[in-house]
């Protein structure tokens, strides 16, 4: 069976969400990468999840989202956009899940 391209990104979109959900944030991870941040910022750690970029986390604030590597060493401040979908603004899409 060949896919059309319409095909092929619509197969794309319904499987991405379940490919990231696959990927979870371990308790010792969570909880490395919450006092990293309370002991750095002062933030109140809502909640931790995988970002859509493999590797990073997505953390949920009291001051807005952030986005963490996975060894809890380095941090980005700022909206993540998906440029394959009209530049959707993911952080704000996040922060919209969450209220």
């Amino acid at each position: 069976m060949k896919f059309t391209p319409a095909l092929t990104l619509i197969l794309a979109m319904v499987a991405a969400p379940f490919a990231s959900a696959a990927v979870h944030v371990t308790s010792d991870q969570s909880a490395k990468i919450s006092q990293e941040l309370v002991n750095s910022l002062g933030v109140d750690v809502i909640s931790i999840e995988q970002s859509p970029v493999a590797d990073l986390y997505q953390v949920m604030t009291d001051r807005g989202i952030l986005y963490v590597t996975k060894d809890g060493t380095k941090l980005i401040h700022g909206n993540m956009y998906a440029l394959n979908q009209g530049m959707k603004n993911l952080t704000e899409a996040a922060m919209l899940r969450h209220v």
